[in-house]
C-alpha cells in the first residue's frame, strides 16, 4: 500500500487534536445548554425586554427613550451555531471511533500510544522491543487506512 503524505498529514492532524475535540464538543454542548435555558426563560417572560441601565450616566440618556430588545432571535442563533460546532466535533470523534473499532488490539496500542499518550515513536519502538522506523512505518500503514 502506498503512502499518501497527505492523507497522512490530515489524519495526523485529527489525532493529535482528539483532546481538542473532546473538550470543544463539551464546550459547545454546555453553552446550547446555556442558551436553551436562557431561551425557555425568555418564553416565560415573553421575549421582549428593555436593555438593562448600567451606570447613572448611561440613564441619563435613556429617560424617556423605550428601546426594546427581542433576545430570542440572538439565542435562537447562539444555538445554531453552537450546535453546529458540537455535530461537527461530534462527527470526527464518531470517525475515530469507527477507525479504531476496525483496528486489530496491536493495531489499537500503537495508534492510543502515540496519539493519546503523546509517546515519540522512540518511546513506543522501546517499548515494544522493535526498530523506530518499524514502528513508524506500521504506524503509517494503519492510517492509510482511515
Amino acid at each position: 500500500m502506498a503512502i499518501d503524505k497527505e492523507k497522512i498529514a490530515y489524519v495526523e492532524g485529527i489525532l493529535n487534536n482528539l483532546s481538542y475535540y473532546r473538550r470543544q464538543r463539551d464546550y459547545a454542548d454546555r453553552q446550547v445548554r446555556k442558551y436553551q435555558a436562557q431561551l425557555d426563560q425568555e418564553k416565560v417572560t415573553g421575549g421582549v425586554h428593555s436593555p438593562p441601565i448600567m451606570s447613572s450616566d448611561e440613564a441619563k440618556y435613556q429617560k424617556g427613550t423605550r428601546i426594546y430588545k427581542n433576545k430570542v432571535e440572538y439565542l435562537l442563533g447562539e444555538i445554531a451555531t453552537y450546535e453546529a460546532q458540537r455535530d461537527w466535533f461530534q462527527a470526527t470523534l464518531d470517525k475515530y471511533d469507527r477507525f479504531m473499532a476496525g483496528l486489530k488490539p496491536e493495531e489499537k496500542d500503537l495508534i492510543f500510544s502515540k496519539y493519546e499518550k503523546q509517546m515519540s515513536y522512540e518511546e513506543i519502538a522501546v517499548e515494544l522491543f522493535r526498530a523506530r522506523e518499524s514502528v513508524r512505518r506500521d504506524i503509517k500503514n494503519i492510517l492509510m487506512r482511515w
